[in-house]
């Protein structure tokens, strides 16, 4: 799969006093995955909080548990 590079405006770093809802200890690494419309979404902290980042990825789910 080859993204368009529009996709990629969608996507950086994310400040660390907004991973505070997933941050979990100082050293750990923690991630949280949604399925939303047509696009999967990952928010993701590492080191504790301390580097946080934001991925949007178009696609389809293919799970058969979603309505």
């Amino acid at each position: 799969m080859v993204l368009h590079p529009s996709v990629l405006n969608k996507n950086g770093f994310v400040r660390m006093e907004d991973m505070e809802p997933i941050k979990s200890d100082q050293t750990n690494h923690s991630f949280r995955i949604l399925y939303t419309d047509t696009e999967w979404h990952i928010y993701s902290s590492f080191f504790g909080g301390r580097i946080g980042t934001f991925i949007s990825i178009p696609g389809r789910s293919m799970e058969d548990w979603i309505a």
